[in-house]
Protein backbone atom coordinates (compact mmCIF):
# COMPACT_ATOMS: atom_id res chain seq x y z
CA UNK A 1 0.00 0.00 0.00
CA UNK A 2 1.38 3.32 -1.33
CA UNK A 3 0.58 6.25 0.66
CA UNK A 4 1.08 10.27 -0.43
CA UNK A 5 -0.52 13.08 1.29
CA UNK A 6 -1.17 15.96 -0.83
CA UNK A 7 -3.21 19.14 -0.01
CA UNK A 8 -5.18 17.86 2.69
CA UNK A 9 -6.27 14.76 1.00
CA UNK A 10 -4.91 11.09 1.28
CA UNK A 11 -4.57 9.05 -1.94
CA UNK A 12 -4.23 5.49 -1.42
CA UNK A 13 -3.51 2.82 -3.90
CA UNK A 14 -3.37 -0.89 -3.20
CA UNK A 15 -3.71 -3.06 -6.01
CA UNK A 16 -5.86 -1.99 -8.74
CA UNK A 17 -8.50 0.37 -6.50
CA UNK A 18 -7.99 3.77 -5.78
CA UNK A 19 -9.36 5.46 -2.78
CA UNK A 20 -9.28 9.26 -1.74
CA UNK A 21 -10.03 10.26 1.44
CA UNK A 22 -10.43 14.23 2.35
CA UNK A 23 -9.33 14.86 5.93
CA UNK A 24 -11.64 16.54 8.67
CA UNK A 25 -10.96 16.60 11.87
CA UNK A 26 -14.81 17.27 13.32
CA UNK A 27 -16.55 14.06 11.80
CA UNK A 28 -16.10 10.47 11.06
CA UNK A 29 -16.19 8.00 8.60
CA UNK A 30 -19.56 6.17 7.65
CA UNK A 31 -18.23 2.70 6.72
CA UNK A 32 -21.69 1.88 4.50
CA UNK A 33 -21.42 4.20 2.25
CA UNK A 34 -17.38 4.67 1.93
CA UNK A 35 -18.05 0.30 1.29
CA UNK A 36 -20.29 1.21 -1.62
CA UNK A 37 -18.72 3.71 -2.64
CA UNK A 38 -15.44 2.12 -3.24
CA UNK A 39 -16.47 -1.36 -4.86
CA UNK A 40 -18.42 1.03 -7.00
CA UNK A 41 -14.64 2.46 -7.80
CA UNK A 42 -13.08 -0.44 -7.67
CA UNK A 43 -14.91 -0.99 -11.22
CA UNK A 44 -14.28 2.11 -12.98
CA UNK A 45 -10.74 3.21 -11.58
CA UNK A 46 -7.61 2.49 -13.17
CA UNK A 47 -3.98 3.47 -11.74
CA UNK A 48 -1.02 3.62 -13.06
CA UNK A 49 1.63 1.87 -10.64
CA UNK A 50 4.61 3.45 -11.86
CA UNK A 51 3.57 7.11 -11.86
CA UNK A 52 0.97 6.40 -9.16
CA UNK A 53 -1.02 8.90 -11.76
CA UNK A 54 -5.23 8.42 -11.73
CA UNK A 55 -6.01 8.11 -15.27
CA UNK A 56 -10.19 8.63 -14.16
CA UNK A 57 -12.42 8.64 -11.57
CA UNK A 58 -16.22 8.38 -11.94
CA UNK A 59 -18.56 9.43 -9.83
CA UNK A 60 -17.62 11.11 -6.30
CA UNK A 61 -16.56 9.42 -3.16
CA UNK A 62 -16.83 11.85 0.39
CA UNK A 63 -15.56 10.62 3.93
CA UNK A 64 -15.13 12.75 6.82
CA UNK A 65 -13.23 11.23 9.73
CA UNK A 66 -11.55 12.06 12.74
CA UNK A 67 -7.30 11.64 11.52
CA UNK A 68 -4.15 12.69 12.83
CA UNK A 69 -2.58 12.93 8.87
CA UNK A 70 -0.42 9.72 9.77
CA UNK A 71 0.02 6.08 8.26
CA UNK A 72 -0.97 4.16 10.94
CA UNK A 73 -4.28 6.04 11.10
CA UNK A 74 -4.81 5.57 7.70
CA UNK A 75 -3.75 1.96 8.25
CA UNK A 76 -6.65 1.30 10.85
CA UNK A 77 -8.95 3.17 8.88
CA UNK A 78 -8.82 0.70 6.18
CA UNK A 79 -8.69 -2.29 8.49
CA UNK A 80 -12.02 -1.59 9.59
CA UNK A 81 -13.28 -1.88 5.56
CA UNK A 82 -12.08 -5.12 5.58
CA UNK A 83 -13.84 -8.17 5.08
CA UNK A 84 -14.41 -9.53 8.84
CA UNK A 85 -13.02 -12.74 7.92
CA UNK A 86 -10.09 -11.41 5.67
CA UNK A 87 -7.04 -12.29 7.12
CA UNK A 88 -4.46 -9.66 7.24
CA UNK A 89 -0.46 -9.14 7.03
CA UNK A 90 -0.18 -8.11 10.61
CA UNK A 91 -2.55 -10.95 11.70
CA UNK A 92 -0.02 -13.56 10.90
CA UNK A 93 3.18 -11.72 11.63
CA UNK A 94 1.46 -11.59 15.42
CA UNK A 95 0.83 -15.36 15.69
CA UNK A 96 1.52 -16.90 18.86
CA UNK A 97 2.94 -20.02 19.67
CA UNK A 98 0.13 -22.21 20.08
CA UNK A 99 0.02 -25.67 19.42
CA UNK A 100 -2.28 -27.43 17.69
CA UNK A 101 -3.41 -31.05 19.73
CA UNK A 102 -2.41 -33.52 16.64
CA UNK A 103 -4.17 -37.50 17.57
CA UNK A 104 -2.76 -40.05 16.27
CA UNK A 105 -3.42 -43.93 16.83
CA UNK A 106 -1.69 -46.76 15.62
CA UNK A 107 -4.75 -49.15 15.27
CA UNK A 108 -6.42 -49.45 12.29
CA UNK A 109 -10.39 -48.19 11.80
CA UNK A 110 -13.00 -51.00 12.27
CA UNK A 111 -15.43 -48.99 12.80
CA UNK A 112 -18.42 -47.68 11.12
CA UNK A 113 -20.93 -45.56 13.29
CA UNK A 114 -19.41 -42.63 12.87
CA UNK A 115 -20.15 -42.50 9.50
CA UNK A 116 -23.87 -43.06 9.49
CA UNK A 117 -25.27 -40.39 8.41
CA UNK A 118 -22.40 -38.17 8.09
CA UNK A 119 -21.78 -36.24 5.08
CA UNK A 120 -17.73 -35.83 4.80
CA UNK A 121 -15.56 -33.18 2.76
CA UNK A 122 -12.71 -34.35 2.12
CA UNK A 123 -10.34 -31.80 0.03
CA UNK A 124 -6.14 -32.49 -0.20
CA UNK A 125 -3.35 -34.31 -2.02
CA UNK A 126 -3.04 -38.01 -3.38
CA UNK A 127 -2.37 -39.00 0.50
CA UNK A 128 -5.85 -37.39 1.21
CA UNK A 129 -7.09 -39.81 -2.07
CA UNK A 130 -5.82 -42.89 -0.58
CA UNK A 131 -8.22 -42.34 2.67
CA UNK A 132 -11.21 -41.22 0.51
CA UNK A 133 -11.03 -44.44 -1.92
CA UNK A 134 -10.68 -46.34 0.88
CA UNK A 135 -13.83 -44.92 2.78
CA UNK A 136 -15.63 -45.52 -0.31
CA UNK A 137 -13.91 -49.31 -1.40
CA UNK A 138 -14.23 -51.20 2.22
CA UNK A 139 -16.08 -48.78 4.68
CA UNK A 140 -18.64 -47.73 3.01
CA UNK A 141 -21.32 -50.78 1.63
CA UNK A 142 -23.65 -50.46 -0.85
CA UNK A 143 -22.29 -47.80 -2.63
CA UNK A 144 -23.11 -45.38 -4.93
CA UNK A 145 -20.01 -43.45 -6.89
CA UNK A 146 -20.46 -40.11 -8.87
CA UNK A 147 -18.37 -37.55 -10.43
CA UNK A 148 -19.56 -34.31 -10.16
CA UNK A 149 -17.48 -32.08 -12.84
CA UNK A 150 -16.83 -28.81 -12.49
CA UNK A 151 -18.01 -26.30 -15.26
CA UNK A 152 -15.39 -24.35 -15.85
CA UNK A 153 -11.46 -25.83 -15.28
CA UNK A 154 -9.80 -24.82 -12.38
CA UNK A 155 -6.39 -25.83 -13.84
CA UNK A 156 -5.83 -26.73 -17.41
CA UNK A 157 -2.73 -28.78 -16.18
CA UNK A 158 -4.29 -31.47 -14.05
CA UNK A 159 -7.99 -32.54 -14.95
CA UNK A 160 -8.40 -33.91 -11.55
CA UNK A 161 -9.03 -30.77 -9.79
CA UNK A 162 -12.09 -30.09 -12.19
CA UNK A 163 -14.02 -33.46 -10.30
CA UNK A 164 -15.46 -33.71 -7.24
CA UNK A 165 -15.68 -37.30 -6.44
CA UNK A 166 -18.57 -38.85 -4.56
CA UNK A 167 -19.80 -41.90 -3.05
CA UNK A 168 -22.82 -42.69 -0.71
CA UNK A 169 -24.69 -45.13 0.82
CA UNK A 170 -28.11 -46.24 2.09
CA UNK A 171 -26.86 -45.63 5.33
CA UNK A 172 -27.15 -41.70 4.44
CA UNK A 173 -23.73 -41.36 4.71
CA UNK A 174 -21.92 -39.36 1.49
CA UNK A 175 -17.98 -38.41 1.59
CA UNK A 176 -17.14 -36.01 -1.30
CA UNK A 177 -13.63 -35.32 -2.07
CA UNK A 178 -11.82 -32.62 -4.03
CA UNK A 179 -8.24 -32.92 -4.91
CA UNK A 180 -6.18 -29.85 -4.36
CA UNK A 181 -2.74 -29.43 -3.30
CA UNK A 182 -3.00 -26.49 -1.06
CA UNK A 183 -5.51 -25.04 1.59
CA UNK A 184 -7.62 -22.78 -1.40
CA UNK A 185 -9.55 -20.88 0.64
CA UNK A 186 -13.40 -21.20 -1.78
CA UNK A 187 -13.52 -24.70 -2.06
CA UNK A 188 -15.31 -25.78 0.64
CA UNK A 189 -17.89 -22.87 -0.93
CA UNK A 190 -17.71 -24.62 -3.88
CA UNK A 191 -18.05 -28.47 -3.23
CA UNK A 192 -21.21 -27.52 -1.22
CA UNK A 193 -22.02 -25.39 -4.53
CA UNK A 194 -21.67 -28.39 -6.79
CA UNK A 195 -22.87 -30.79 -4.57
CA UNK A 196 -26.41 -28.78 -3.68
CA UNK A 197 -26.92 -28.36 -7.47
CA UNK A 198 -26.31 -32.10 -8.16
CA UNK A 199 -29.12 -32.94 -5.42
CA UNK A 200 -31.30 -29.62 -6.22
CA UNK A 201 -32.24 -29.91 -3.10
CA UNK A 202 -32.06 -27.66 0.06
CA UNK A 203 -28.96 -26.68 1.14
CA UNK A 204 -29.03 -28.02 4.60
CA UNK A 205 -28.60 -30.92 3.17
CA UNK A 206 -25.58 -30.10 1.13
CA UNK A 207 -24.23 -29.25 4.26
CA UNK A 208 -21.07 -31.01 5.51
CA UNK A 209 -20.57 -32.61 9.29
CA UNK A 210 -16.83 -33.12 8.94
CA UNK A 211 -14.74 -31.18 6.68
CA UNK A 212 -11.03 -33.08 6.31
CA UNK A 213 -8.55 -31.45 4.48
CA UNK A 214 -4.53 -31.53 3.92
CA UNK A 215 -2.15 -30.54 2.17
CA UNK A 216 1.55 -28.79 1.67
CA UNK A 217 4.01 -31.73 0.05
CA UNK A 218 3.10 -29.74 -3.34
CA UNK A 219 5.01 -26.93 -1.93
CA UNK A 220 8.35 -28.66 -1.18
CA UNK A 221 11.55 -28.89 -3.36
CA UNK A 222 14.29 -30.76 -3.89
CA UNK A 223 15.91 -28.39 -6.78
CA UNK A 224 16.78 -28.72 -9.48
CA UNK A 225 15.39 -32.17 -10.00
CA UNK A 226 12.02 -31.16 -8.49
CA UNK A 227 11.53 -27.54 -8.29
CA UNK A 228 8.34 -25.78 -6.18
CA UNK A 229 5.25 -27.02 -7.74
CA UNK A 230 3.16 -24.08 -7.24
CA UNK A 231 3.92 -20.57 -7.39
CA UNK A 232 6.70 -19.01 -4.47
CA UNK A 233 3.79 -17.02 -2.65
CA UNK A 234 2.06 -20.06 -1.90
CA UNK A 235 4.57 -21.32 0.49
CA UNK A 236 6.04 -17.63 1.43
CA UNK A 237 1.95 -17.33 2.85
CA UNK A 238 1.05 -20.48 3.64
CA UNK A 239 0.04 -19.73 6.98
CA UNK A 240 -2.72 -16.96 5.88
CA UNK A 241 -3.71 -19.98 3.45
CA UNK A 242 -4.34 -22.01 6.41
CA UNK A 243 -6.02 -19.27 8.48
CA UNK A 244 -8.17 -18.24 6.05
CA UNK A 245 -9.17 -21.89 4.59
CA UNK A 246 -10.51 -22.57 8.52
CA UNK A 247 -12.37 -18.95 8.85
CA UNK A 248 -14.36 -19.98 5.14
CA UNK A 249 -15.22 -23.23 6.18
CA UNK A 250 -16.29 -22.50 9.85
CA UNK A 251 -18.52 -19.72 8.23
CA UNK A 252 -20.10 -22.08 5.37
CA UNK A 253 -20.61 -24.95 7.91
CA UNK A 254 -20.01 -23.54 11.84
CA UNK A 255 -21.74 -26.97 13.02
CA UNK A 256 -19.10 -28.92 11.08
CA UNK A 257 -16.05 -30.66 12.47
CA UNK A 258 -13.25 -29.54 10.83
CA UNK A 259 -10.39 -31.53 11.03
CA UNK A 260 -6.39 -30.92 9.42
CA UNK A 261 -4.31 -33.67 8.77
CA UNK A 262 -0.98 -32.94 8.67
CA UNK A 263 1.85 -33.97 5.99
CA UNK A 264 3.42 -37.36 5.75
CA UNK A 265 6.89 -38.08 6.85
CA UNK A 266 9.41 -38.99 4.44
CA UNK A 267 11.37 -41.69 3.89
CA UNK A 268 14.58 -40.14 2.01
CA UNK A 269 15.61 -44.01 1.30
CA UNK A 270 13.18 -44.52 -1.08
CA UNK A 271 14.17 -41.91 -3.35
CA UNK A 272 15.87 -42.28 -6.84
CA UNK A 273 17.61 -40.96 -9.38
CA UNK A 274 17.78 -37.71 -9.47
CA UNK A 275 15.89 -36.73 -6.08
CA UNK A 276 18.55 -39.60 -4.34
CA UNK A 277 21.06 -37.24 -5.54
CA UNK A 278 19.59 -33.98 -4.26
CA UNK A 279 19.40 -36.10 -0.78
CA UNK A 280 22.92 -37.13 -0.65
CA UNK A 281 23.99 -32.85 -1.97
CA UNK A 282 21.98 -31.71 1.29
CA UNK A 283 23.44 -34.15 3.24
CA UNK A 284 27.09 -33.10 1.88
CA UNK A 285 26.53 -30.12 1.31
CA UNK A 286 23.59 -28.09 1.81
CA UNK A 287 24.49 -24.76 -0.31
CA UNK A 288 25.04 -26.87 -3.31
CA UNK A 289 21.19 -27.22 -3.22
CA UNK A 290 20.08 -23.99 -1.94
CA UNK A 291 21.68 -21.71 -3.93
CA UNK A 292 20.49 -22.45 -7.64
CA UNK A 293 17.19 -22.44 -5.53
CA UNK A 294 17.91 -19.03 -4.16
CA UNK A 295 18.74 -17.77 -7.20
CA UNK A 296 15.44 -18.58 -8.87
CA UNK A 297 13.41 -17.16 -6.36
CA UNK A 298 15.68 -14.12 -6.84
CA UNK A 299 15.06 -14.25 -11.05
CA UNK A 300 11.80 -15.07 -11.08
CA UNK A 301 10.27 -13.56 -7.47
CA UNK A 302 12.51 -11.05 -6.93
CA UNK A 303 13.15 -12.07 -3.00
CA UNK A 304 16.01 -11.01 -1.53
CA UNK A 305 19.07 -13.79 -1.83
CA UNK A 306 19.45 -13.83 1.99
CA UNK A 307 16.12 -15.00 2.25
CA UNK A 308 15.76 -17.07 -0.06
CA UNK A 309 18.56 -18.95 0.69
CA UNK A 310 16.83 -19.54 4.59
CA UNK A 311 13.92 -20.20 2.54
CA UNK A 312 15.16 -23.05 0.09
CA UNK A 313 16.68 -24.80 2.87
CA UNK A 314 13.36 -24.80 5.28
CA UNK A 315 11.56 -25.89 2.35
CA UNK A 316 12.99 -29.22 0.94
CA UNK A 317 11.32 -32.36 0.40
CA UNK A 318 12.79 -34.01 3.00
CA UNK A 319 11.63 -35.29 6.31
CA UNK A 320 12.82 -32.12 8.05
CA UNK A 321 11.34 -29.60 5.22
CA UNK A 322 8.01 -31.33 6.09
CA UNK A 323 8.17 -31.50 10.25
CA UNK A 324 9.27 -27.16 8.96
CA UNK A 325 6.09 -26.57 7.00
CA UNK A 326 3.61 -28.64 9.55
CA UNK A 327 4.64 -26.43 12.08
CA UNK A 328 4.30 -23.60 10.52
CA UNK A 329 0.42 -24.37 9.36
CA UNK A 330 -0.24 -26.53 13.14
CA UNK A 331 1.03 -23.21 14.44
CA UNK A 332 -1.06 -20.56 12.28
CA UNK A 333 -4.75 -22.86 12.64
CA UNK A 334 -4.20 -22.94 16.78
CA UNK A 335 -3.92 -19.01 16.90
CA UNK A 336 -6.59 -18.47 14.79
CA UNK A 337 -8.97 -21.37 17.19
CA UNK A 338 -7.89 -19.54 19.57
CA UNK A 339 -8.26 -16.06 18.42
CA UNK A 340 -11.35 -16.34 16.91
CA UNK A 341 -12.96 -18.58 19.46
CA UNK A 342 -13.60 -21.30 17.05
CA UNK A 343 -14.63 -24.46 17.98
CA UNK A 344 -14.95 -27.88 16.77
CA UNK A 345 -11.41 -27.67 14.97
CA UNK A 346 -8.87 -31.02 15.27
CA UNK A 347 -5.86 -32.50 13.64
CA UNK A 348 -4.81 -36.12 12.59
CA UNK A 349 -1.07 -36.42 12.75
CA UNK A 350 -0.34 -37.99 9.50
CA UNK A 351 3.43 -37.12 10.30
CA UNK A 352 3.77 -39.45 13.49
CA UNK A 353 1.58 -42.16 12.07
CA UNK A 354 3.88 -42.80 8.87
CA UNK A 355 7.86 -41.41 10.86
CA UNK A 356 10.25 -44.09 10.39
CA UNK A 357 7.94 -46.18 8.76
CA UNK A 358 10.26 -46.43 5.48
CA UNK A 359 8.82 -50.54 5.53
CA UNK A 360 4.92 -49.11 4.51
CA UNK A 361 5.76 -47.07 1.59
CA UNK A 362 7.08 -47.36 -1.91
CA UNK A 363 8.25 -44.01 -2.67
CA UNK A 364 8.38 -42.70 0.47
CA UNK A 365 6.27 -40.33 0.99
CA UNK A 366 2.67 -42.33 0.21
CA UNK A 367 1.73 -45.09 3.45
CA UNK A 368 -0.91 -47.14 1.90
CA UNK A 369 -0.99 -49.22 4.49
CA UNK A 370 -1.09 -46.61 7.20
CA UNK A 371 -4.16 -45.43 5.79
CA UNK A 372 -6.66 -47.45 8.14
CA UNK A 373 -4.51 -45.62 11.62
CA UNK A 374 -5.31 -42.52 9.69
CA UNK A 375 -8.81 -42.97 9.33
CA UNK A 376 -8.79 -44.79 12.85
CA UNK A 377 -7.48 -40.71 13.75
CA UNK A 378 -10.18 -38.98 12.18
CA UNK A 379 -12.97 -40.91 13.97
CA UNK A 380 -10.96 -40.18 17.24
CA UNK A 381 -11.25 -36.35 16.49
CA UNK A 382 -14.47 -36.80 15.32
CA UNK A 383 -15.94 -38.77 18.00
CA UNK A 384 -14.25 -36.47 20.81
CA UNK A 385 -16.24 -33.89 19.65
CA UNK A 386 -19.77 -35.71 19.70
CA UNK A 387 -18.85 -37.11 23.20
CA UNK A 388 -18.75 -33.14 23.94
CA UNK A 389 -21.92 -32.28 22.62
CA UNK A 390 -23.94 -34.91 24.98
Amino acid sequence: VAYHYRKQKHIVTRDSDCFVFSGSKEERVNHTMAREAIDRMTNVVKVKKRSLRILAVIGALSIYFSIDHTTASIGRHLSSLRKPNEVTSAEVKSLDDSNLHCLSSDEPYNTKHFLHGQTIYMLGDSTMRGQFRELCNKWTPNRIINDIRLIEPINPDDPEEDLIRMCSNKMGTTILFRYQTWFQPGSVGLMETKFRNFLAGSSDSSKPSVIYFNGGLHLLHLYPYYGFRLLWPVYKNIERHAIQFVRNAKLLAPDAVVVYMNSHDICEDKYKAGWATAVRNLKNNPMSVANPCAEHLKRKYNVKRRFATKACLNSTFTSDGVRNLNGRIERAIASVVQKDNIGKVGCVDAFAITEGRCEDTIDGRHYQRRVPQELNSLAMVVQQYEQIEK
